[in-house]
């Protein structure tokens, strides 16, 4: 008892020097914040709605990236509390499509390490817009230390050595490249924690990746590379790590390029063009099915009322609103939109309303912003408001009540893109404009998403340029 109760006082200790040092920070493990893709920071206290009108250039890195094939830069991920050997960091982990992943330390605006994977050049389909050569999906990392929330059924209540152990161990950045191998990488150096692991064949198209439990699920799409399009599932619990897979059950594989969700109960999410499907963790066995003529995003996940809750998009460009416990009947659907569904958030407020927001592209491009209601003993998404027409938007990113969404730039001749990039902050209640950007970025944006975390909000250009926008923080 004496033991534990000494190694608590230090770790608390620690715990009490670090938050001095870095204040409350969070991390940005995976695309869209969290396993069900939300695009929610729910934890940010560095700004409010009255001060994002004092958001500056913060962050302008720009990376080594070649001239031709594949240069785009993917959005970060974001750990916010490493305690290495150089201090307390923030990091965000960058990669792109010549197989080079960075660290930029996020508050002295330098890169902290940089790391090449050599990759093959493989023949076939790779390299063109179906098939992307290099790393095609955002890194991830295990979901880190958190306070309170939700437990997940038949877990054991954390302890204080669990959390500890969590806050002070060394993190793996896990990345899977062109060439069909997961890397694991230590946040601190970028070198190998382990030995690469062949998942699959090389050449796929692989979704934004996806973690749990020592588990990270991919989904490949397009037949790219002659790897099966699938869900697979790579356990890196044991000493050698298991690989599974589901097949797809539609031709063009699974949709979205943030791949499968993660629900509370580990459970996975995979849609196709067809289908959405519900597979056990670890083993990816078929337990539920929601069929219709389904969009070509990835849904996203909340918790409602005590249940989980999936809303994803239909061909006809409507909101489908599902209960996980019973799939296979929608419990409602919006009247179709005019314009594509190009992705989909969700976030709530402090006093429980729950808000949707559809990113709506075409000529007309907007934020749809819906609210989840009870009307006639039925659970509705009921449209509230539809911002500014905003060119080219990525799927946005919430905090503190504040969306932010991207405008990537003007749809030029033979889709080309235009123009320049310009990130605009709305009123996450009316849609209205508080902030943005103007003329500060010069080109166009990638269309690979954005990331916020702990008042910064992140995303690249076509030129190799790394931006980050926010509040200099003390550390």
């Amino acid at each position: 008892m004496k033991t534990f109760l000494a190694v608590s006082s230090v770790a608390l200790a620690c715990a009490s020097l670090a938050n001095a040092q870095i204040g409350r920070t969070f991390d940005w493990h995976t695309a869209a914040g969290d396993a069900l893709r939300s695009g929610w920071e729910k934890s940010d206290t560095k700004f409010t709605k009255e001060t994002v009108k004092d958001f500056s250039l913060i962050l302008k890195e720009q990376l080594q990236v070649e001239k031709k094939g594949s240069t785009y830069l993917l959005p970060p991920v974001v750990f916010g509390t490493l305690v290495g050997y150089r201090g307390f960091k923030e990091l965000a982990f960058v990669a792109n499509g010549s197989g080079d992943v960075w660290a930029i330390d996020v508050d002295l605006d330098r890169i902290y390490w940089q790391r090449h994977i050599d990759l093959p050049k493989v023949k076939s389909k790779s390299g063109s817009a179906t098939c992307p050569a290099g790393v095609t999906s955002d890194p991830t990392m295990e979901p880190g230390a958190t306070f309170g929330g939700r437990r997940k059924k038949g877990a054991a209540p954390s302890t204080p050595q669990d959390f500890y152990r969590k806050i002070f161990a060394p993190r793996t950045l896990y990345v899977l490249a062109n060439d069909g191998k997961l890397y694991r990488l230590d946040t601190s150096t970028g070198k190998d924690m382990a030995p690469p692991v062949a998942v699959m064949a090389a050449g796929a198209n692989v979704s934004n990746l996806n973690a749990a439990e020592g588990v990270i699920y991919a989904a490949t799409s397009g037949n790219c590379g002659g790897v099966p399009n699938a869900v697979w599932a790579i356990d890196v619990n044991g000493e050698k790590p298991k690989v599974t897979s589901f097949p797809s059950p539609a031709p063009e594989g699974f949709v979205g390029r943030n791949g499968i969700l993660i629900g509370s109960d580990d459970d996975i999410y995979a849609q196709t063009t067809n289908t959405l499907q519900v597979l056990s963790p670890k083993d990816l066995k078929l337990e539920q099915t929601f069929s219709g003529a389904l969009g070509k995003i990835s849904p996203v996940g909340f918790s409602y009322k005590d249940r989980d809750v999936i809303v994803t998009v239909g061909n006809d460009n409507g909101l489908y609103l599902l209960d996980t416990k019973s799939l296979s009947l929608a419990l409602s659907q919006t009247a179709p939109l005019a314009s594509p569904v190009t992705g989909l958030a969700t976030w709530e407020t402090g006093e429980g309303t729950r808000w949707v927001l559809a990113t709506v592209s075409g000529g007309e491009g907007s934020i749809n912003a819906y609210q989840l209601a009870e009307e006639d003993g039925k659970t509705i998404l009921k449209p509230a408001w539809v911002s500014q027409h905003i060119s080219m938007p990525e799927t946005p990113v919430i905090a503190n009540g504040v969306v932010f969404v991207l405008s990537a730039g003007e749809e030029g001749r033979k889709g080309k893109l235009g123009g320049h990039a310009i990130l605009h902050a709305l009123d996450g209640d009316t849609g209205k404009e508080m902030w943005s950007t103007g003329d500060q970025v010069t080109v166009p944006a990638n269309l690979s998403g954005i990331t916020i975390a702990n008042g910064r909000v992140f995303f690249s250009t076509t030129d190799g340029t790394f931006y980050g926008f926010g509040y200099k923080l003390e550390h």
